[in-house]
């Protein structure tokens, strides 16, 4: 049966199930979820299990708006991929009537929904990786949970953070669930740190950046392999880092034909030993796979000399079949 729903289905959508449904695994594409009660939880489950993270289902009745219950759910469960959702119809339909607490209430959930819908390709079709360190005093926000009439504490970072991936492309997003004080009103920021580096995601070369909030994007920025950035997130604040690479190279040596490059070591340039004429191209590797030049020569002639000394992998396209070479360049 679920092979012919999935057969009909277009291609952007999906099927979900609610509660424990082991046997169902392989058949669906996302679970349902009431949401977590405790602290030191992960949505292992789905993210282990199942093709792609699709959590549904977050409760956000009345009677928790303004206090710090109703913003720490929100943030872990949007930082888990989950969906908001069955939001209270009073929400929906008394803002009008609504005193400041509820509309900050109401604000909150309207941006996460629209940072969620900003960021579907990732938290819908990408893949769940390991959170960034971030680095910083946060602060740690207490509250209780009531589940089926028991109370839980908990205790959760006010930052909130995931990393998601969708092939060349990964997202790093930030929900700051500190209420802000007094209602209504900005009341403060939380200042942090975090450090991104490409070849932890399989990404190789000069990384473009760009920083995105529920309703807007920033320029975009060059950067090299490594990104840093020290952030003053403020009090239910939400923020995202679109980073984009090229896949690393790894080759495999092994496996391809060498050709012979000279002088090798070098100081400034080296030549290409090889009877065939017209235009070659050449990239040039370090020992990440990292790509740190890339030209097409018809001299046979490669220049290197504002490249760092170290050992490097030269690929070398010759009539359609790539050769290797190690280059040593002092």
């Amino acid at each position: 049966m679920f092979e012919k729903i999935h057969s009909r289905l277009d291609s952007n959508k999906f099927i979900t199930v609610e509660g424990g449904c082991d046997f169902l695994v392989d058949e669906v594409d996302g679970f349902m979820v009431q949401g977590w009660t405790t602290d030191h939880q992960v949505p292992a489950f789905s993210a282990v299990y199942s093709g792609q993270v699709q959590l549904f289902g977050t409760q956000t009745g009345t009677s928790h708006y303004g206090d710090q219950q109703f913003y720490g759910k929100l943030a872990q469960g949007f930082n888990f991929g989950i969906q908001t959702g069955r939001v209270s119809l009073w929400l929906a339909y008394n803002l009008a009537n609504a005193n400041a607490d509820r509309l900050m209430a109401a604000d909150y959930v309207k941006s996460l929904g629209k940072m969620r819908n900003r960021l579907k390709d990732f938290m819908s079709f990408g893949e769940m990786r390991r959170p960034l360190d971030v680095v910083g005093s946060i602060p740690t926000l207490s509250y209780s949970v009531n589940d089926a009439g028991t109370s839980t504490p908990v205790m959760l970072p006010a930052i909130q953070t995931s990393t998601w991936q969708q092939k060349d492309s990964v997202v790093v997003v930030f929900a700051n669930s500190r209420i802000q004080s007094p209602a209504g009103t900005a009341g403060g920021v939380i200042p942090f740190s975090f450090q991104f580096v490409g070849t932890d995601y399989g990404l190789g070369g000069n990384l473009t950046v760009q920083i995105i909030t529920p309703t807007t994007d920033s320029t975009v920025l060059t950067v090299g392999n490594t990104f840093s950035r020290n952030v003053d997130l403020p009090n239910l604040g939400l923020v995202a880092y679109l980073i984009k690479g090229h896949p690393a190279v790894n080759i495999d040596e092994a496996e391809l034909p060498t050709l012979n490059i000279y002088p090798n070591p070098t100081h400034t340039s080296f030549s290409i030993d090889c009877q065939e004429e017209g235009p070659i191209k050449v990239s040039i590797y370090n020992n990440l796979g990292q790509l740190v030049l890339e030209k097409v020569t018809t001299n046979k002639v490669v220049n290197v000399a504002n490249i760092p000394g170290g050992i490097y992998t030269v690929s070398i396209w010759l009539n359609e079949v790539q050769h290797i070479s190690k280059l040593i360049k002092q």
